[in-house]
């Protein structure tokens, strides 16, 4: 009778230790039931997520990204050499492989800054435009420039309007500042650099303009890619 009792006793006690190694178990691993589960700790929790969709992930808008293409004379040797004379850093040397043409040095001996030492002029040879680009005394350029009263005669945009201009305006009423990519994507176009300098106080100054079929034209005054100015945005009708 002992000895069967002693069996008994050893199965249930078997028993017990197996159902606390199982619970012991569960925990370890974080299965647990009821709305008050909670994961065990250390033991990491994977939730499957669906990838995103590519089409719903939008690149920030950059200057280096601004939308629209050049076209017309824009497109050519000669404005693409215009643009792509970088303000404090192409060398005087290398400028007339940029324009594609030989540029002619001032007489004028006027100098507008300290550090000014020659203007080089490049006759465009289109509507009247010519550029300018002045080099300081270390060879450098920091200025560069196309004739006022000037434009490319194929330059053209059905997005230049009254209604643009009031967007953009109240986009500056709302933010103080309109950056230059968000200008370039309202009017669907990098538009007609005007003037770009490095001013002596380490500011760099961009004019832009952007020209309606009829002449209108809006314009921006960027300081360091933004227009932090009133009078940095304007509507100008026809001359």
């Amino acid at each position: 009778m002992k000895r069967k009792f002693l069996f008994v006793w050893i199965f249930l006690s078997v028993l017990a230790l197996a159902s606390l190694a199982c619970q012991f178990a569960y925990r370890a691993i974080g299965i647990q039931s009821g709305a008050d589960a909670e994961p065990a700790v250390g033991v990491p929790i994977v939730v499957d997520e669906p990838a995103p969709n590519p089409a719903d992930i939008q690149p920030p808008v950059s200057a280096d990204s601004a939308p629209g293409i050049y076209e017309g004379w824009m497109s050519g040797p000669t404005y693409q050499g215009y643009v792509s004379v970088v303000i404090g850093e192409t060398r005087v040397g290398q400028l007339d492989a940029l324009m594609g043409m030989t540029g002619k040095r001032s007489t004028d001996s006027w100098k507008p800054r300290d550090d000014h030492a020659d203007t080089f002029i490049y006759d465009t040879g289109q509507d009247k435009m010519v550029i300018y680009i002045g080099v300081t005394t270390d060879g450098i350029v920091y200025k560069k420039s196309i004739s006022p009263s000037t434009r490319p005669s194929d330059y053209a945009l059905s997005t230049v309007t009254r209604q643009a201009y009031e967007e953009l305006d109240d986009i500056y009423k709302r933010d103080k500042a309109i950056p230059y990519a968000v200008m370039a994507e309202r009017l669907d176009s990098p538009g007609f650099l005007r003037e770009a300098i490095m001013q002596q106080d380490g500011k760099f100054k961009t004019v832009y303009e952007w020209y309606a079929p009829n002449g209108d034209r809006i314009s921006g005054i960027f300081f360091d890619g933004l227009l932090t100015g009133m009078a940095g945005l304007a509507y100008i009708p026809a001359e």
